[in-house]
Parts: structure tokens; sequence; C-alpha cells
């Protein structure tokens, strides 16, 4: 009986705990704000680590422009809570500082206090015409209205929206949504997610690891170079699908207009509906690889111990028998 009061105490103190970090306490606060003169930037490098970030481009916008609030657990902790401001050339800066305390870690022993924690929040408006380098740690950032973003995550969120330009990713164990941007340029995806919604041009994905990828209305091509262990999902494509090679992950394509190609696949699964081009595969291992509505030619280069399927094929079908 005893035992069972414990573990219900301990399971409410970790339930409180994860509201309190949700509800982003701020238990010390001290304004921190600056600003930095626009005339003939073109580029902005902002540096975050646990902070919290809104970043958004204004038209007609001179100068940029930083709200901040540094939060504390601890009175003592505010002086070491700073944004440094630098401009160099044609680039400017924007570096959260958290004084070495921003892991916002929390413990049952000190939930009553809503934890340990050292962070800012942050509030950026810059030039619509201004684009902008974002590196992010553990935080949470959202980026609107820029004219090109170019991002790395780390373990934090990203969401972004209306960006005109590129969009280039990099994504570690965070999540990264987006939508209406005008290309993608995402470099990798570890084991977190990117999922992006609207993309007006191309969308380049280099290597996908044990996270999931996911692509939606784009108008242009996808390229994507490798899949790990992960997931990529690709629907409502107005060009071709391209993937250079597949390992015990997934892809599923939907709704392309042009042509699917994919080179090798080892032990994961590929499946295709809706193509209007031609379905390729140069090599299947061990793995299925299936399509069904295809517009134009449907062939395989060489299959092992896996499954080829094939369903309503409008031009030649070319698949070699399965080497017994």
């Amino acid at each position: 009986m005893h035992k069972s009061i414990v573990l219900l105490v301990c399971a409410t103190l970790l339930a409180t705990s994860f509201a309190a970090s949700a509800d982003q306490p701020c238990r010390y606060s001290a304004p921190r704000n600056a600003e930095i003169d626009a005339a003939g930037l073109k580029l902005l490098a902002v540096e975050i680590g646990p902070d919290n970030l809104v970043i958004q481009g204004q038209p007609g916008l001179a100068k940029i422009e930083v709200h901040g609030t540094a939060c504390a657990s601890n009175e003592k902790w505010l002086p070491d809570i700073k944004v440094e401001t630098a401009r160099q050339g044609d680039t400017a800066s924007i570096v959260a500082q958290d004084g070495n305390r921003g892991n916002r870690f929390f413990s049952i022993f000190n939930l009553v206090e809503g934890g340990t924690y050292a962070y800012l929040k942050l509030d950026v408006r810059v030039p619509q015409a201004l684009a902008v380098k974002l590196k992010l740690g553990s935080g949470d950032a959202n980026a609107s209205k820029l004219a090109a973003l170019d991002a790395t995550v780390g373990s934090g969120d990203l969401k972004a929206s209306g960006i005109a330009g590129e969009l280039g990713l990099r994504v570690g164990s965070g999540d990264a949504v987006a939508n209406d941007v005008g290309s993608l340029n995402l470099s990798s995806v570890d084991s977190g997610d990117a999922t992006i919604d609207g993309i007006r041009g191309d969308a380049k994905a280099g290597s996908v690891g044990s996270g999931d990828l996911g692509l939606r209305n784009v108008n242009g091509n996808v390229s994507i170079g490798s899949i790990s262990s992960g997931d990529a999902k690709a629907t409502g494509i107005g060009g071709g699908v391209t993937a250079r090679s597949i390992g015990s992950g997934d892809l599923v394509v939907r709704n392309v207009k042009g042509s699917v190609t994919v080179g090798s696949v080892a032990s994961g699964d590929v499946s295709i509906e809706h193509a209007g081009g031609n379905v390729h595969a140069d090599s299947v291992g061990s793995g299925d690889f299936g399509a069904s509505d295809v517009g134009g030619d449907f062939s395989v280069g060489s299959v092992g111990s896996g499954d080829v399927r094939h369903h309503d094929v409008k031009g030649k079908v070319s698949v070699p028998r399965s080497d017994d």
C-alpha cells in the first residue's frame, strides 16, 4: 500500500513537471531589447539554445527589432541571460546567452518551485527582404514571412511559414514543420521529423536517417538522396520523384504527375500510386516494390528475394524474374 502511494505521488509530480514545462515558467524576469540598423544588410544569423523565438518579416521595416524577456528560476541568474547583437559588413547576428544554465532541467525535488531553468523569450521583427540563418538548439522557433530561411535544428522544434525563397534545413532529433515555401533544400534528417506542405518549386532532400520525412503539394520535382531506417512520404507532386537508395526504411509516393525513379531498394518497401509518367527501380533486394495506376511504363532492373507488384500500368511492363 505504501509503495502504491509513493508511485502515485511520483506520477502526480511528474505530471506537474510536464505541465509546468508546457506553461513556460518565468518566476523571475527582466527585459532584453535591442535594435540593429538594417541598411545594407543581406543576412541575419540567429543562434538560440533552450530559448523560445518568434521571428517575422515585416514590409517597410528599416531596422531589426528585438523584444525579449529573460526568464530564470533564480533571480541571481538574470544578469547572465543576455541578447548579444553584432554587425559585420552585410551580415548581422543575434545570439541568445543563457549563462550556461539553460538546460531547463526539472526534477521531482524542485517541482514546487517550478523547476530549474534559464532562458529567453525573443520576438524579432526583420525587414521582409532579409534572409535569415538560424541555429536552433533545444528550444522552439516560429519563423514566418521571410525572404529565405536556412535552419539547423538540434533537439528543438521549428515551425516556418510564408518563406518567399529557399528553405534550407538540417534536422537532428527535433522536429521541423513548414508550409508555403519557395523551394526546399533539406540536407539531412537524423532521428527527428520534417514535414513540409506547400512548396512552390523543387524539393531536395539529402539523407533521411531513422526519422521521418513528409512532403506534400510540391509544384516542382522531388529528389531524395538516401533513406536509411526512416520513412519518407511524398504526395501531390507536380513534377517527378527520384530516390537514390532505400535501406530498411519505406518510401511512399502518391499522386505524382511525372515519373518516379528509384535507384536501389534493400530491405525496405516502396509503394507508388497514381504516377503520370514511368515508374522504374534499378534494383530490388529483399524489400518490396509496388505501383498502381501508372500512366507510363513500369520497369525493374534486377530483383532479389523481394516482391514486385504492379497494377493498372498503361505502358509496357519489364520485370525480371527473382533470383532463385
